[in-house]
């Protein structure tokens, strides 16, 4: 199969989106990562809950460790309240109303605003000056118009809708990509994992073509617990796993 029809990707003005990071100070030892969307989240919840683990002890807490019985998790002991407390600012982060939290979006005016009260209701002082935030400039890349993505074989022609049927783009900074003419090779899961017995790219040479990949890995696409590591994914399953093997391979794309 090849790509008979250019795949092209027209950025001619790739816009400086300023984001706003959220900026603390250090707090009980842990060092706040300037991302609210995965870290800072983290980050947080590990705050709120060494806020309940430092409490002085209590008559209950000496319960608990009096005998293993008294240990068990109720719903009135601290871990179940920790718990609660942790579920509650998980479902809300996750919520709809959050849209995905994704940069420069109202979702994430949502979440780090969120972020922000939840810290200075802890007290903690902000780490930029008198702000809790700070500017971060972020490149966002555009595909314009509809890119073509046609597949030829030697007796059959087949053309995809953008954004319906195919979705294509670049992680490269500059204005114009194209892909033409690339044969297409299937390569199963485009996994190399010799500590699991298992190459995908054994005796293919991709070099210069384009490779098709399946998602996921194997265990978690089967759900077969004799695989990888069954129902949970493994980094051979992440999109980033499969385009750094197919670069490692020599792929065009």
């Amino acid at each position: 199969m090849d790509l008979s029809s250019p795949i092209e990707l027209d950025c001619p003005s790739q816009s400086r989106v300023t984001s706003p990071r959220i900026f603390l100070r250090e707090i009980y030892g842990i060092v706040m990562i300037h991302q609210p969307h995965k870290t800072l989240t983290l980050g947080l919840l590990l705050i709120l809950g060494l806020s309940y683990c430092s409490e002085p002890a209590t008559e209950a807490h000496a319960a608990q460790t009096a005998s293993p019985e008294a240990a068990a998790v109720t719903e009135d002991s601290p871990t179940a309240e920790i718990e609660a407390m942790l579920h509650e600012h998980v479902a809300i982060l996750a919520s709809d109303e959050y849209e995905g939290r994704a940069p420069a979006t109202p979702g994430e005016e949502l979440t780090i605003n969120y972020l922000r009260d939840q810290f200075a209701a802890l007290g903690a002082d902000p780490g930029n000056g008198d702000s809790y935030f700070q500017s971060v400039e972020v490149t966002e890349i555009t595909a314009v118009g509809a890119p073509a993505l046609t597949i030829q074989g030697s007796d059959y022609e087949a053309s995809f809708a953008y954004g319906e049927e195919q979705v294509v783009g670049s992680q490269q900074q500059i204005p114009f990509v194209t892909v033409q003419g690339s044969e297409l090779v299937f390569v199963g899961y485009g996994i190399v994992a010799p500590e699991r017995n298992w190459n995908d790219y054994a005796d293919i040479d991709v070099t210069d073509k384009t490779v098709v990949i399946l998602v996921n890995d194997p265990g978690y696409a089967s759900q077969d617990p004799n695989l990888f590591n069954g129902n949970a994914m493994t980094y051979y399953g992440r999109w980033s796993y499969k385009y750094e093997e197919a670069s490692r391979q020599g792929a065009a794309g």
